[in-house]
């Protein structure tokens, strides 16, 4: 696993997202950042919740969302300049949002 390249998550993400089991993938992604040890480093830490943000924008929970997405950036603030193009995270960078 650690020689691959491939995101599997993500890809497993995708395929349940376009099956119509969003809510599946954020109980999955939920589950790994309550189980994520504490001595994880602050940016895989900061990772993960931003991974989480994304889907529960998929979900449709943009304020749940936002919120995790902030979580996100105080732990990884490199993440600050990747969000804005993600287009899982487009909702919560639409003019009004």
């Amino acid at each position: 696993m650690r020689d691959c390249r491939i995101d599997t998550l993500g890809q497993v993400y995708d395929a349940l997202t376009e099956a119509g089991a969003t809510a599946a993938c954020v109980r999955i992604q939920e589950d790994v950042a309550v189980a994520l040890p504490a001595s994880a480093s602050a940016q895989l830490r900061g990772r993960v919740l931003y991974d989480l943000a994304c889907l529960y924008c998929r979900d449709g929970r943009p304020d749940d969302a936002r919120d995790t997405l902030g979580d996100a950036v105080r732990l990884a603030p490199a993440l600050a300049a990747t969000a804005p193009a993600d287009a899982d995270l487009a909702p919560l960078f639409a003019p009004g949002a």
